[in-house]
């Protein structure tokens, strides 16, 4: 993808480890003779990493780091002519990411992706089998220090789609990208642009429209949203589908929350937190055996006293490595993130209490009939760095009940109970192996 080298880069890595908090400073003083491609025009791409040496190998994209096994990726890119600096800060978790840029000449963008990779196991996702509601959030805050018009830029969501199911990244590129637009200028007047239809999800309207890049040589998709808001929340299924129905390829190959054409002269900053992505890797987890770990407390998911009676109740404890705090990860449907978590010490599944929707119901482990009951069924929903499991039957969050005094769930041997989701610690996980 590199014609060449970049000229007169100075490459600053800032780790303070004390706030487990990472930061990065790049200066560029020359123009670039680097190939890329952009959707809103030919950009070039430079591509950072500051990440410890014990992070999962970028394999992808020389130099960029990858989070939780590939699937997160933290980008800049520059256009050919592009002078100026650009920083960026993130936690260990990915739920904050702050991007400053200044562009004296040119442009850039930032973005945080999901995307799959080329680790066994990984693939690409159907957008017919994407959950019903797949959903992406995030809350930004935009601070324009220049006189470049407030709306020169985009701000949503970014993503890539292939005909087949090849590996990231695919030789050929991907065949299709696409925009959901919540914040910039977009000009349904630009010739070059197809207004194909409008659709409302969840109370918002979008128009869609297409184009075809010349460079690289696809297919550009965008939705718009007529409400304007720096907090978006949306179920990206039925925009994709909507792509799809018009002829996008089927297949999603990242997804990620960003800002384009931050074009000279402009510098200021965007403050992302709460980032909220779709998973797009694939039955990553199938078949795995895997330690749950709170974020709040940093205990691990477990079954009281090691029972292995269908009913007893699940708890957060200090990890000793028992085999009731283990959990196998089965995934149960087409759709790539619902999974059965069953207890290793026990062959039971992680279900809820009498199957009840109430907030505050216990969670238990219990045997399955005939058939898996939806309440044995939890999609694994990426949330930065960590995971949120969302139950089917109920829509309800895993988390951890209060103990007594303790109202921060930091007890060992606390209960796990439901509740609705939210951007609580306590409804955080970390999946990893044991």
């Amino acid at each position: 993808m590199l014609d060449g080298e970049p000229q007169n880069i100075v490459h600053l890595k800032l780790r303070k480890r004390f706030l487990n908090y990472n930061a990065e400073v790049s200066v560029l003083n020359k123009k670039l003779n680097w190939k890329g491609i952009l959707g809103l025009g030919v950009m070039m791409t430079l591509l950072f990493s500051s990440f410890p040496a014990s992070t999962a190998a970028a394999a992808v994209y020389t130099g960029l780091g990858h989070y939780v096994e590939g699937t997160h990726e933290l980008n800049a890119w520059q256009s050919q002519s592009f002078q100026g600096q650009v920083s960026r800060e993130w936690d260990s978790d990915l739920t904050f990411f702050k991007y400053h840029f200044n562009t004296q000449q040119g442009g850039q963008l930032a973005n945080v992706s999901k995307i799959k990779q080329t680790t066994p196991g990984y693939g690409s996702v159907l957008i017919d089998n994407l959950p019903i509601y797949s959903i992406a959030s995030v809350n930004g805050v935009f601070n324009n220090d220049s006189s470049a018009p407030a709306n020169a830029y985009f701000f949503g969501l970014y993503g890539w789609n292939h005909t087949a199911d090849v590996m990231w990244p695919a030789e050929d590129g991907w065949d299709d990208e696409w925009y959901i637009w919540f914040q910039g200028q977009f000009e349904p007047t630009w010739s070059d642009h197809e207004k194909l239809s409008e659709i409302t999800v969840d109370g918002v309207v979008y128009d869609i429209y297409k184009k075809y890049m010349q460079t690289p040589g696809d297919w550009q998709w965008n939705a718009v949203a007529r409400s304007k808001t720096w907090s978006p929340w949306v179920n990206i299924k039925p925009i994709l589908k909507e792509f799809q129905n018009h002829g996008m390829s089927s297949r999603v190959m990242k997804v990620s929350w960003g800002m384009e054409n931050l074009v000279a002269p402009m510098q200021g900053s965007l403050t992302l937190t709460n980032i909220h992505l779709p998973d797009v890797t694939g039955k990553a987890l199938n078949g795995l055996t895997q330690r749950l770990i709170n974020k709040n407390s940093g205990l691990s998911a477990a079954i009281t006293g090691a029972s292995t009676t269908s009913g007893s109740l699940a708890e957060q404890d200090a990890y000793t490595g028992a085999s009731h705090q283990k959990w196998q990860m089965v995934s149960v449907s087409a759709s790539y993130n619902l999974y059965r978590i069953v207890n290793l010490n026990s062959g039971l599944g992680l279900g809820i209490q009498g199957g009840s929707a109430v907030n505050g119901t216990q969670i238990i482990q219990s045997t399955i009939g005939a058939s898996i009951p939806d309440d044995q069924k939890w999609y694994i929903e990426p949330y930065g760095n960590l995971y949120r499991l969302v139950n089917l039957a109920t829509g309800k969050a895993l988390d951890v009940s209060a103990t007594g005094s303790d109202y921060t769930n930091l007890t060992a041997g606390a209960n796990l109970m439901q509740w609705t989701p939210s951007h609580s610690s306590a409804q955080r996980w970390l999946i990893k192996a044991p």
